[in-house]
């Protein structure tokens, strides 16, 4: 355990991205999404709702799948 006071008297210097990937890597993945999404492979389940019956999500309920 550290005391607050220690963290307020002392100069913290905090480095890293806590496993956020390399650039290298999100580029490589951004073009595989854009290549699926080319070739008709990429898919997004949406449910059409008219406008008027939109109030708050929360109060929404899904179908069960069965």
């Amino acid at each position: 355990m550290m005391r607050a006071a220690a963290l307020r008297s002392t100069a913290l210097t905090i480095q890293g991205t806590a496993g956020f990937p390399s650039w290298d890597v999100l580029t490589e993945a951004f073009q595989q999404v854009m290549n699926c999404a080319t070739r008709g492979q990429l898919r997004i389940e949406t449910e059409r709702v008219p406008l008027a019956e939109i109030e708050d999500p929360r109060n929404a309920t899904r179908p069960t799948e069965g």
